[in-house]
């Protein structure tokens, strides 16, 4: 979902009326610290950059409302009262805005020049929307009478013409089309490796890197993630194209999920359709196993 569809033709307007900022939202693997409120685009990414960041209907909690992807503006309305979020515009039917972790965006002024809101709630000095007028009644349409007409006489049947006898003649053979043949060298998958800040265990945000390559040079590969909790609803992203060194962060904050392994594939597909899928390790000393801790510590491998 694009979050700036429509927002430019808006966009001086909801400054002036809200004090609104605009940010640029990153996710926690590329996050870098600080905030501030600026009136311009902040470039942002990288080639570690994660791919989108899921925006929650109220601060910390609620359903997914829509995604913001790494290195996208977008516009900071207002905040929570402790700070710890940041209410995002979105714009699209049904959904006004949405709710993100204040670690995850980077401002350019304090984050306390916006104004306070809460889930649902209007930020304090921000316009009402007055009423809609209703339409006017329709005006009453006089149709038509049909009047009657003189009877017309019948047209006499014209005697049809007889047709020549042609000869059928041979369809030529279609020319076989060559079929495409896949090349010899699928994606290669390596590297799998999951952390938190360093280690295999987390409650909220987790890093995934894995490295993708394939023999032949310019070749396009779609590589999508696949990841599985103990317990709850699994998590699933497509990229496209990309350096051969990914970088893959999700945010769990707001999931049904319950404690223990998580288990996660990734799967490369190249332009003539070789695929290649490498799925995660049981073994907690291996490099890509990784523990969901929603309570309490996390356990010693």
């Amino acid at each position: 979902m694009s979050l700036l569809a429509g927002v430019a033709p808006r966009l001086a307007g909801l400054l002036a009326q809200h004090g609104a900022a605009i940010a640029a939202g990153v996710l926690s693997g590329a996050m870098v610290g600080g905030a501030g409120v600026a009136t311009g685009v902040i470039p942002t990414g990288g080639s570690h950059a994660a791919s989108t960041r899921a925006l929650l209907a109220c601060p910390g909690s609620g359903r997914e409302v829509a995604r913001i992807a790494s290195g996208q503006p977008i516009l900071v309305t207002a905040r929570s009262a402790d700070g710890n979020w940041l209410q995002v515009y979105v714009g699209e039917p049904g959904v006004d805005s949405g709710w993100a972790s204040a670690d995850a965006l980077k401002l350019r002024d304090a984050a306390s020049s916006l104004p306070v809101a809460d889930c649902g709630v209007q930020p304090s000095g921000a316009p009402t929307p007055g009423p809609v007028a209703s339409p006017p009644p329709p005006s009453q349409i006089a149709l038509p009478t049909a009047t009657a007409g003189p009877s017309p006489s019948p047209t006499p049947k014209p005697t049809p013409t007889p047709r020549p006898t042609v000869k059928p003649t041979k369809s030529p053979k279609p020319t076989p089309v060559p079929t495409s043949v896949k090349d010899a060298n699928p994606p290669v998958i390596s590297g799998l490796y999951a952390n938190n800040n360093g280690t295999h265990c987390f409650s909220d945000f987790a890093d995934l890197d894995v490295t993708v390559t394939d023999a032949d040079s310019g070749d396009t590969l779609t590589v999508a993630v696949h990841v599985v909790p103990a317990s709850g609803t699994p998590i699933d992203d497509v990229f496209s194209g990309g350096p051969p060194d990914w970088e893959y962060s999700f945010y769990t904050g707001g999931l049904d999920w319950t404690s223990g392994v998580v288990r996660w594939t990734v799967t490369a597909t190249d332009s003539t359709g070789n695929i290649t899928k490498v799925s995660s390790s049981s073994n907690s000393s291996d490099p890509s196993w990784i523990w969901y801790e929603k309570n309490g510590p996390c356990p010693t491998p």
